[in-house]
């Protein structure tokens, strides 16, 4: 059997929900209600349905740069 094309994640389920992590490379949103996640298999955009507050993508963007071994500091802490 031939392989097939893939990607490295983790698979976890809830009583409601199914997720798949993988590894993101980057978080992007160039207005309130989009955000986009690059990862290594490839970008993916989402239209939200709620504005997605700064402080909020602020956390998500440190968090995902954190992994990836970047060192940020907040002003004034």
């Amino acid at each position: 059997m031939k392989g097939r094309g893939g990607s490295q994640g983790l698979l976890r389920f809830g009583g409601d929900r199914m997720v798949y992590q993988t590894v993101s490379i980057n978080v992007s949103s160039s207005e309130a209600l989009d955000l986009t996640i690059t990862a290594h298999e490839g970008e993916f955009r989402f239209q939200l349905k709620e504005a997605l507050a700064e402080n909020r993508f602020d956390r998500l963007w440190r968090q995902v740069n954190r992994a990836k071994g970047l060192q940020t500091f907040i002003a004034g802490n």
